[in-house]
């Protein structure tokens, strides 16, 4: 998708967008790959970009701040590869400004138009992740008896008749999970989620081995927690 003529008027310039086209901008770092350009180009568009992920958030009902902080990062990221990789490849497609028959190109800037595309585009991926996480994730105190189960067997006391009851048991483990460190903590609630070793690997880009490591030394962590 490229960036329509229309979306260059979708949010009004600010202060200092007039000091010097986007358009400008954007062409001498993509050329020049000279980081004094691609600083003086973030300067002038992160406000603008920061609006635009702002409203198309809002419009998807998302209002968290975090999401904006997102969505612009995405475009942050995408604008420093655009001079492309060392031996000429591009990991990014390259700004091309294109002139819009439909309106004055002397009023409107096209790097504007683009940076506007590129932010509403982020904030829509963003927006999907959301949802597609929001539909997969899963409450821990409505977890599946099954992973949960598991995982009580095994930070259970091995005398049985000092076990609490199983709701209990289940409360005071879900209680340990966030005081655990970050990497253990998340093998436990992807497990929790019915991940597989293999999944969990991908995960967190380490070996199977390490995450059955990192699992026996999470149940550990667990039990101690909840021994306190």
């Amino acid at each position: 998708m490229s960036p329509s003529p229309n979306s260059a008027g979708t949010i009004a310039a600010g202060p200092s967008e007039g000091c010097e086209p986007i358009e400008t901008l954007l062409l001498r770092w993509q050329s020049t790959g000279a980081h004094d350009h691609l600083e003086r180009l973030i300067a002038i568009v992160l406000p603008l970009a920061e609006r635009m992920a702002a409203t198309t958030l809002q419009r998807q009902g998302i209002r968290d701040p975090h999401a904006v902080d997102e969505a612009v990062s995405l475009v942050l990221d995408h604008l420093r590869r655009l001079p492309g990789s060392p031996d000429g490849g591009r990991d990014v497609a390259a700004f091309a400004p294109r002139r819009i028959a439909e309106c004055d190109c002397s009023l409107v800037d096209p790097g504007r138009a683009y940076i506007l595309w590129l932010a509403r585009e982020r904030a829509a991926d963003v927006g999907r992740a959301r949802r597609r996480h929001a539909r997969k994730a899963t409450v821990f105190s409505q977890l599946d008896g099954q992973a949960t189960g598991q995982l009580q067997h095994c930070v259970a006391p091995d005398n049985g008749e000092d076990m609490a009851s199983a709701s209990d048991l289940c409360a005071e483990m879900l209680a340990a999970i966030p005081r655990l460190p970050p990497r253990e903590r998340m093998v436990i609630e992807l497990l929790l989620e019915g991940k597989s070793q293999a999944v969990i690997s991908h995960a967190l880009d380490v070996c199977e081995g390490t995450v059955s490591r990192l699992r026996t030394r999470a149940i550990a962590s667990l039990r101690s927690l909840m021994a306190e």
